[in-house]
């Protein structure tokens, strides 16, 4: 995804972050654009991407934040004792 932001005018960075199956890109664009601009940009370049990426996902727009807006923490953790399904030692994450 973030190679195919490259090139959306006013685009200051794009960075993702991909973990346990979740996966987030995010896009910094310059203080003068746009928002609305900026986020049909961005979704018409998801679509166009769309095909490339593995089956069965759903890529969407999040909601308009800011840098102070985008800040959250999420944990994964099991059971004591928990085993996968070939009955092996618990999952660590």
């Amino acid at each position: 995804m973030e190679t195919a932001l490259a090139g959306i005018p006013n685009l200051v960075s794009a960075r993702s972050i991909s973990r346990y199956g979740l996966s987030q890109v995010t896009a910094i664009f310059s203080d003068e654009t746009d928002v609305y601009f900026a986020r049909q940009l961005v979704n018409e370049r998801l679509l166009s991407a769309k095909s490339d990426l593995p089956s069965g996902l759903e890529p969407e727009l999040g909601p308009i934040a800011t840098g102070l807006g985008e800040i959250f923490m999420f944990t994964v953790d099991t059971e004591p004792n928990a085993v996968n399904d070939k009955r092996r030692a618990n999952y660590s994450y």
